[in-house]
């Protein structure tokens, strides 16, 4: 019985052995993981139009020249909250706001439009860009610049 023992002392033994071999193994060899990796991915998004956009832009095709109140854009207000809404002209010297001044500000409530009208002082050829912002409770937007082109228009 003793050589069963002992056989079954030295497996066992062995195993410990091996086992510990192995552990000492895992943490000498580095594991196998990327450091850098090439995906490809295919994805769309659907951008809405600017009349349906969040800030609806209902912009002119045109204004005429030498005109007075002229519709430059409607704007509606798209969220689910009101907003303050803020035009800016880039220059005074192809249009101002009837009021002439180079910046309107209005309170849309939420589905509100509102037009903002021009005075056009530029000539046909010319056109009057704009931008607006709108901020609201915990957001603001801007847009990018938009024109409109000025055209001779009969009296």
């Amino acid at each position: 019985m003793t050589k069963r023992r002992r056989r079954s002392t030295d497996r066992h033994r062995l195993a410990v052995v091996f086992l510990a071999l192995l552990a000492i193994a895992a943490l000498v060899i580095p594991a196998a993981s990327y450091t850098t990796a090439e995906l490809r991915r295919s994805g769309s998004i659907t951008v809405a139009g600017d009349p349906d956009g969040l800030l609806g832009l209902g912009t002119a095709d045109y204004v005429c020249e030498a005109g007075t109140e002229q519709r430059l854009v409607d704007i509606t207000n798209s969220f689910d909250r009101q907003i303050t809404l803020t035009v800016t002209l880039v220059s005074t010297e192809t249009a101002t706001f009837t009021d002439g001044s180079d910046e309107a500000t209005r309170t849309l409530d939420p589905d509100e439009t509102s037009p903002f009208d021009v005075d056009v002082n530029g000539t046909s050829g010319e056109s009057v860009a704009f931008s607006a912002d709108a901020t609201g409770s915990g957001f603001s937007v801007s847009t990018t610049e938009r024109s409109v082109s000025i055209k001779e228009c009969g009296t």
